[in-house]
């Protein structure tokens, strides 16, 4: 019996969960509070009635009293008799509300239940007779279906019954349609209850077949099967309060009721209230709301037999997720077995605390071949354990999607145990083909995607997703609108959730980025956008849980980022701190690993918005919380190595993460001020993230063996780079793998496919320029020796053809150090060494490419070339063409002197007052005020002119710190300011001016009157 009690118990809490409970209150929730019973009340009447003593028709005595008597007398009566307004409510009342009903139905005449609402200002409406019904201004009713003391037209005598569809008629068909759609709940009733009885079948000779069986609690010891099964007949299954009595493991009698509110239930909670003021019956009935109210079969007691459903039934309440929050899942039962504060988190390890889950944890799961094994200690079917098995992994695989691990004990005496399933089979979902760059696989599949009545809906959400990630901003909303509305119909409420918020998050992306679309379209997309209310929608949703309560509040306030946000600024400082710290010899700090720290807080983050497809990661909260992540790592793997707790080799999730997310300016500037000059990766994982980068460089492209050229434009992805918001992406991703492979030791295996995608990535590529060009520039300068001969001819018809003409020169520069350092020729044609100075001349003129085209030349184009050069310093003197001609030798730098000097006089030509120092201080330090001179004064030293070489004297307007800098020796001493060393940072000028005399008495003279660490470091390195 106790089966079926519980799964009664289960109907009645998922109709309080759905919104669909309405109980129906007879006269037994009021004795106790002094209401006498009907037949108590009709006794009354009866003493006061000269009637046969056999007459006991309940609707006839009042009847005749009201005959006899009239109505004044009869209504007095019966208030007199019910103790109207004398009485108050008691504790059985207020548990009826604690089970959060829709509406509330009494036949009862009393004032009890309203007395609750007015103390607790409940949100219901009292209808007391018909008229009030279209008055009510609440969606909770309490409908005195019988009428109300306080009125005279209550439901007792024999007429009042008859009469009731015509007199009550609004009521009549609202309880109609209660029946129809509703769970109904009879409390306060008995067996043989008149009102229970004639308000079934007046209900079901209308409603027919579609009357809803409805419940009845009963808490008579007495109540025979026969009767149960009279009511079952009618349409009332009865949920007995003594079904739940069993026999315990003590061989004892017990109740599950009576045990469960006393301790025995998941949480230990002890629910029981006696109340000394209900009789017997009364606390019965109090234990049995207050149970229903309590009861939770995902938290009911764990057995060995019921472990894994239980594990499994709370996990997959969110199987719409692919991914939960770590923190979400370690507070749900059965890992968490108290109401009480418990941190059940460790990193990625989750402590098991409930001694069956450990257990079968620990004694019953392996993980073999990455699969997981069950071996139960009780004997089983093959088709148990396969089911089991089957639970078993999708349990571990959610665990670990969520981030969890391993397990371990309370107490972590029995060590921790892995349960992780790495499995290595590569998935060929879109989403993964878009996150391995295989963009022209997954744009595919997304563009030829219909939603419809079969469509999974998960993949349904993913190709949603995935024009977003393209870009496709208007198709994603209108993918996500229709997956709304399906989601709905299917009870899919997160992923229903999920969908509103993300058509949300499109708001200011397609406001910006959607420029194929009229306005009038667009404004009509923004309205229903503006329409979305995401607190109204939490609401809108049919009540399921407090956890999936809390997880839509999760997702709708970000609280994962908002979270993760914090926890990085705090290690972020912390890494900083250690980094400063161990800059200087002896230093010891004892830390926990920070680089696992900082991936786990990435992993949260990236695993919950993008395995369950929320929109977010393309702002910039998601992506500055990422850069800072990133920083972190680059900081703790760029602190001094005598610190154990450093980074020592990164993972390819590293380079992936970066790629996708860093801001190409900032990843720069960071792996240049921590002077990373080499990133360490594991020799497999650099064969991925070739792989990866040679998937980006391919997705431009399409290769063909019909082809001479082996390959052509792929036209779905350059239509879809029309699209500025992922060109942008694209021109990012590059810039960051760029960025990263400068640091990488490329793999010789790999390297001529690496090599020959990227040349051809540029070859079909249009939308690198400006600032982009410089990643390109640097990636070439330092990963030289990747590039053949036929490598670095394809690059100059590149950078011919497509770097833009304000950029050429550096390219150019880029493509001949590559030579140089390979002792490549790779110009020989004078015609074409010409088109390419012609095509690239604007504003004038471009001669500075000359210089990294006579680097790349043979010895014949050389000689022409630099009669070209000169002839140019001839006709217009350049002083940047003369100085990088003169570095690079192909001129003799005495040849124009005369002409450089002058133009760096004209330069000067501001500082002809002598109040003009030509610098000015910046917090004590000195800045300046142009770099003209500064220029002119490293290259003098580079060129080693003598400070007794006459030609100096054809400088004019000459400051203090130009003079001594011109001079040297020559200079007046007496005149000289310590700040002067710090103009110019030039080892060449330092190793030369450490040779005047006095000097170095003059600094140590400095350092005592005011020591300054900078100038100390600057004595230490040249002067000591």
């Amino acid at each position: 019996m106790i089966n079926k009690f519980l799964t009664d118990i289960r109907i009645i809490k998922d109709a309080i969960n759905t919104k669909k409970l309405v109980i129906f209150a007879g006269a037994g929730i009021s004795i106790d509070a002094g209401v006498p019973s009907w037949g108590k009340l009709i006794d009354e009447i009866k003493n006061e009635l000269d009637l046969p003593e056999n007459e006991i028709d309940f609707l006839k005595i009042p009847q005749i009293y009201f005959n006899e008597r009239q109505e004044k007398e009869y209504i007095e009566k019966i208030r007199n008799v019910l103790g109207h307004r004398k009485l108050k409510h008691n504790e059985i009342h207020e548990e009826i509300f604690e089970l959060n009903p829709e509406h509330i139905l009494t036949t009862n005449f009393e004032d009890l239940l309203e007395q609750v609402i007015n103390k607790k200002s409940l949100p219901f409406s009292i209808v007391k007779q018909d008229t009030d019904l279209p008055y009510s201004h609440n969606t909770k009713l309490l409908v005195k279906i019988h009428g109300d003391l306080d009125n005279t037209n209550f439901v007792l005598k024999e007429d009042d019954y008859l009469n009731y569809s015509l007199d009550h008629p609004l009521i009549e068909a609202f309880i109609k349609s209660i029946f129809a759609t509703k769970v109904v709940l009879f409390i306060g009733y008995s067996y043989n209850d008149y009102n229970l009885k004639q308000i079934i079948q007046n209900v079901r000779n209308i409603l027919g077949n579609n009357f809803q069986n409805a419940y009845l609690l009963s808490i008579d010891n007495k109540t025979h099967y026969s009767h149960k099964q009279y009511l079952k007949n009618k349409g009332i299954n009865v949920i007995d309060y003594f079904d739940a009595d069993f026999i315990n493991k003590d061989e004892l009698k017990s109740n599950y009721i009576t045990d469960f509110l006393k301790g025995n239930n998941a949480y230990k909670e002890n629910y029981y209230q006696e109340i000394q003021t209900l009789s017997d019956k009364g606390q019965l009935l109090f234990n049995f709301l207050k149970f229903i109210r309590f009861y939770d079969d995902l938290k009911s007691n764990i057995t060995n037999d019921n472990v894994i459903n239980k594990i499994h039934k709370s996990l997959f309440r969110f199987s719409e997720l692919k991914a939960l929050p770590q923190d979400f899942i370690s507070k749900l039962y059965p890992f968490k077995t108290s109401n009480n504060y418990e941190n059940l988190l460790h990193n990625t390890t989750l402590v098991l605390k409930n001694r069956i889950v450990k257990e079968l944890f620990y004694e019953e799961i392996n993980i073999e071949n990455n699969i997981v094994v069950y071996n139960p200690k009780s004997k089983i079917t093959k088709r148990e354990k396969e089911e089991n098995e089957q639970k078993l992994n999708q349990i571990i695989t959610k665990l670990n999607n969520s981030l969890i691990f391993n397990v371990t004990n309370k107490d972590f005496i029995t060590g921790t145990k892995n349960i992780l399933l790495n499995s290595k089979k590569k998935c060929n979902c879109s989403k993964c083909k878009f996150e391995r760059f295989e963009f022209n696989e997954s744009l595919t599949e997304i563009n030829s995607y219909i939603i419809n009545e079969i469509s999974d809906i998960k993949e349904d959400l993913q190709k949603a997703y995935l024009n977003y990630k393209f870009g496709n901003y208007i198709n994603s909303f209108n993918m996500h609108e229709e997956i709304a509305t399906k989601a709905w119909q299917m009870e899919k409420y997160i992923t229903y959730y999920i969908v509103k918020n993300n058509m949300k998050s499109l708001k200011g992306l397609i406001n910006f980025n959607e420029y194929n679309i009229n306005e009038e379209e667009k404004d009509k997309i923004i309205n229903k956008i503006e329409y979305i209310d995401a607190d109204k929608l939490i609401f809108q949703i049919p009540y399921k849980s407090n956890e999936e309560y809390e997880l839509l509040k999760i997702i709708r306030d970000d609280t994962i980022l908002m979270t993760s946000r914090d926890q990085i600024e705090d290690i972020y400082k912390h890494v900083e701190d250690i980094y400063i710290k161990y800059k200087h010899p002896y230093t010891r700090v004892e830390s926990p690993y920070y680089p696992q720290l900082i991936y786990i807080e990435l992993y949260k983050v990236i695993n919950f918005y993008t395995y369950n497809y929320i929109i977010s990661d393309g702002f910039s909260n998601f992506r500055k919380l990422i850069q800072k992540c990133i920083e972190s790592l680059i900081i703790s793997y760029a602190t001094n190595k005598n610190y154990t707790g450093r980074l020592k080799k990164f993972s390819k999730d590293f380079f992936c993460i970066s790629v996708k997310y860093c801001n190409s300016d900032l990843l720069e500037k960071q792996l240049a001020k921590y002077e990373v000059k080499e990133l360490e990766f594991e020799k497999a994982d650099i064969d991925e993230i070739l792989t990866l980068s040679i998937n980006f460089f391919n997705s431009l492209y399409k290769k063909s063996d019909l082809l001479a050229s082996g390959s052509f434009k792929n036209k779905l992805i350059f239509n879809q780079l029309s699209r500025n918001s992922y060109s942008d992406k694209i021109r990012s991703i590059f810039n960051n793998i760029i960025i990263l492979m400068c640091s990488i030791d490329v793999t010789k295996n790999k390297s001529a496919e690496f090599t020959n995608a990227f040349i051809t990535f540029l070859e079909y590529e249009d939308f690198i320029f400006g600032d982009n060009v410089k990643y390109l520039n640097n990636f070439l300068r330092k990963k030289y020796k990747l590039f053949t001969v036929k490598d670095c001819e394809r690059l100059i018809k590149i950078a011919h053809a497509k770097i833009q003409k304000q950029k050429r020169y550096d390219t150019f520069e880029a493509i001949s150090y590559i030579a140089n350092q390979n002792n490549f020729e790779l110009l020989k044609t004078e015609e074409y060494v010409q088109k390419i100075l012609s095509d690239s001349k604007y504003y004038g003129t471009n001669n500075l490419l000359i210089i990294p085209l006579w680097k790349m030349s043979n010895l014949e184009l050389k000689n022409k070339l630099e009669s070209i050069l000169i002839n140019n310093l001839k006709n217009d003197f350049e002083p940047t063409l003369y100085t990088q001609a003169s570095y690079q030798k192909i001129i003799d730098y005495r040849i124009f002197f005369d002409q450089y000097i002058e133009s760096i006089n004209l330069s000067n030509s501001w500082y002809s007052s002598d109040e003009n120092s030509g610098y000015s201080l910046v917090n004590n330090k000195p800045v300046l005020d142009n770099f003209h001179f500064h220029n002119a004064l490293i290259f003098l030293y580079d060129m080693n002119v003598k400070s007794n070489d006459p030609k100096l004297d054809l400088f004019t307007n000459l400051t203090d710190y130009m003079k001594f800098f011109l001079f040297r020796e020559k200079s007046d001493l007496l005149k000289f300011k310590i700040e002067w060393l710090f103009l110019i940072n030039w080892e060449t000028i330092y190793k030369e001016i450490k040779k005047i005399k006095h000097l170095k008495k003059l600094i140590e003279v400095a350092l005592r009157e005011n020591y300054d660490e900078e100038l100390a470091k600057l004595y230490t390195k040249y002067f000591m």
